[in-house]
C-alpha cells in the first residue's frame, strides 16, 4: 500500500484531522565519533559528532566531559557526553564517545648506519594503507645484508573503526653487531569516499504531509525512490542553504554527501475565526468591550518548528434583533475573511442585551424642604434615570408626618422592562403648620396596620416578623396600665395650637 494511501482515504471520507501535529513530527538522529584510543602527547582532533535532522531550525548542541580511572588499564578514561536538542520535536538526544588515554612510553628514535649496519637511503617519511589490510609494514629496500630485523609498531591513536597513526621503528642488525634505526607514521585511513550525486525532487499536498514520512536513516533505496546507495550507511539531513535535504554516507572516514533531495509541500490551509458564538452582556455595554474576535491563517507547514498563525484582517456585519422589552435585544455579528490564496471562513456572534438594572435615583435627598406653591406637592419630588431603556416612571404614594407637619413619600421608579427602584423622603413644608388630628393605624404603607389617613408614628406601625404583640402598646412586654394610656393617646384628640 502508498504510505499516502491511508491518508487519502480518510481524506475521501471527510475524516482527516490536522495534521500539524503530525507535520512536526521531525526526526533528529545525534551520530558521536567512534571510540578513540589515544596518547596525551598526541595533538589530535577527537572527532565531532554528526547531527542528521529533518528539521529545518537551529539545533543546539552541548557537550560534557568526565574523566574515570579505567580499572583495567589503570589509566584514564575521558567520556565526551553530547545533547542535542532538536526545536521542532522538542526531543532532546544523548550520546557519548569514549576517549582511552594510552600509556606515553618513551618512543624509540632513529639510529643512522655505521660500521656494517645496513643503511636505510630512500626508506619512506611515512606509510599509508587502508582499513582491513593486514600484514608487516617491513620495508625490503634496506641497504647491505642485514643479519637481523626488526620491526616495532607504537600506537599514536586509533579508533574502533579501525583507522589510526602508529610510530613505526625499523631496526636493522649487521653481520658486525651494529644497528641502525629508521623511525616513521604509519596510517591506516578508511577507503575512497563514496562517488555519485543522487538528485531527488518531489511535492507533497500539506493535507497530506507528514515529516515523519521522511526518516533521517539509516535509509535504505525504498527512501530516495529507488536510487542506489553506497555501501556505507547514508543519511537525510536539512540543509538551509537549498531549503532541502542533503544525503549523507557515513562510514569510518569524513561523512560524504552523496546527493540532495528537495520536498515541496504545497497547498494552502483556510483562515480560522476565534470567537465566542454567544455572550451575554451587561446592560449599556459600549463595542469597545465586546468578546474579542481575531481571524488567523496558519502558513503551510513545512520541515521547521509549526509555523505561528498570522493575524489577518476580517469584514464584520451587525443586526440587531428586538427583544420584549426595550432593554433586551440581541446583535448578531456576522464576520467573513478571505485570505491572499483566496481561502475563506465565516463566522457568527451573538450578543444578548437583557435589561435586569433598576433605574437609579439622582439629585433626590432623603429630606426635602418643599418650596413649592401647592401643599401637598403634586408632582414628584424625586428623579431617576436608566441606563439600559430611555423612559423611566414615577408613581409616589404619601403618609401624614403628625410630628413635622410634612409627610413620608414613597417614590417608586420603573423603566421599560419592569425593573424597580423605591426612594423613601421626608417632604417638610417651607413652614410649620399645625399638628393634626391623629387617626388609628400607621402611615407606613409597608406595616401590617397601614392605614392611609393615620397620622405617621413610629410606635404605632407593626411590621412582619416584629417581635412585639399586638396591644403591647408602651413596649414593656405585657398587656397593663400603661398600654390603655396610649390608647387613651391614640383615641383622643390633639387640638391646634392657638
Amino acid at each position: 500500500m502508498h504510505p499516502n494511501a491511508f491518508r487519502y482515504l480518510m481524506a475521501a471520507l471527510g475524516l482527516m484531522f490536522s495534521t500539524s501535529a503530525w507535520a512536526q513530527a521531525q526526526r533528529t538522529e545525534l551520530i558521536p565519533p567512534p571510540e578513540l584510543w589515544i596518547r596525551a602527547d598526541v595533538d589530535r582532533d577527537w572527532g565531532q559528532p554528526l547531527v542528521m535532522t529533518t528539521c529545518a531550525a537551529p539545533i543546539e548542541l552541548q557537550e560534557q566531559r568526565e574523566e574515570r580511572t579505567n580499572s583495567a588499564t589503570g589509566l584514564v578514561d575521558v567520556v565526551r557526553t553530547f545533547t542535542a536538542t532538536c526545536p521542532c520535536s522538542e526531543a532532546a538526544l544523548v550520546a557519548q564517545q569514549i576517549v582511552h588515554m594510552l600509556p606515553d612510553v618513551l618512543l624509540p628514535q632513529p639510529i643512522p648506519a655505521t660500521g656494517c649496519a645496513p643503511g636505510f637511503e630512500g626508506a619512506p617519511a611515512s606509510l599509508e594503507r587502508s582499513i582491513g589490510e593486514h600484514g608487516s609494514w617491513e620495508w625490503s629496500g634496506a641497504n647491505g645484508c642485514a643479519a637481523h630485523w626488526r620491526e616495532q609498531e607504537f600506537p599514536l591513536w586509533y579508533t574502533a573503526c579501525g583507522s589510526g597513526e602508529s610510530w613505526l621503528v625499523w631496526e636493522a642488525t649487521g653481520a658486525c653487531g651494529d644497528v641502525s634505526r629508521h623511525t616513521l607514521v604509519a596510517r591506516t585511513v578508511a577507503g575512497p569516499a563514496p562517488q555519485g550525486q543522487i538528485s531527488l525532487a518531489e511535492s507533497v499536498d500539506e493535507a497530506f504531509f507528514l515529516a515523519s514520512d521522511f526518516p533521517t536513516g539509516p535509509l535504505t533505496s525504498a527512501d530516495v525512490q529507488g536510487a542506489a546507495l553506497p555501501p556505507a550507511p547514508t543519511y537525510r539531513t536539512w540543509n538551509n542553504s537549498t531549503g532541502g535535504f542533503q544525503l549523507v554516507s557515513v562510514g569510518c572516514g569524513p561523512a560524504s554527501v552523496v546527493g540532495q533531495q528537495i520536498v515541496e509541500v504545497t497547498g494552502n490551509n483556510a483562515p480560522r475565526f476565534r470567537v465566542r458564538p454567544e455572550a451575554e452582556m451587561a446592560c449599556g455595554t459600549e463595542p469597545a468591550f465586546w468578546p474579542e474576535v481575531r481571524c488567523q491563517d496558519r502558513p503551510v507547514a513545512g520541515f521547521g518548528p509549526t509555523p505561528d498563525p498570522v493575524d489577518i484582517p476580517f469584514q464584520e456585519t451587525r443586526d440587531t434583533i428586538p427583544g420584549d422589552c426595550p432593554g433586551n435585544y440581541s446583535i448578531v455579528r456576522e464576520f467573513f475573511a478571505e485570505d491572499d490564496e483566496g481561502a475563506t471562513a465565516t463566522a457568527s456572534q451573538t450578543l444578548i442585551y437583557r435589561d435586569q438594572t433598576p433605574p437609579a435615583f439622582f439629585n433626590s435627598p432623603e429630606v426635602l424642604v418643599w418650596h413649592g406653591d401647592d401643599w401637598p406637592p403634586e408632582g414628584p419630588t424625586a428623579q431617576a434615570e436608566d441606563a439600559c431603556s430611555s423612559e423611566v416612571t414615577l408613581v409616589w404614594s404619601d403618609s401624614l408626618d403628625c410630628a413635622t407637619g410634612g409627610l413620608v413619600r414613597i417614590t417608586t421608579a420603573s423603566d421599560g422592562c419592569g425593573n424597580l427602584a423605591s426612594l423613601r423622603q421626608r417632604v417638610l413644608p417651607k413652614e410649620p403648620t399645625p399638628q393634626l388630628v391623629l387617626a388609628v393605624g400607621c402611615p407606613d404603607p409597608e406595616a401590617l396596620n397601614y392605614t392611609a389617613d393615620a397620622c405617621y408614628q413610629d410606635v404605632h406601625c407593626l411590621y412582619p416578623g416584629d417581635s412585639n404583640c399586638m396591644g403591647d402598646m408602651d413596649g414593656n412586654g405585657t398587656i397593663s396600665t400603661g398600654d390603655l394610656l396610649e390608647l387613651l393617646g391614640i383615641f383622643g384628640s390633639l387640638c391646634p395650637a392657638d
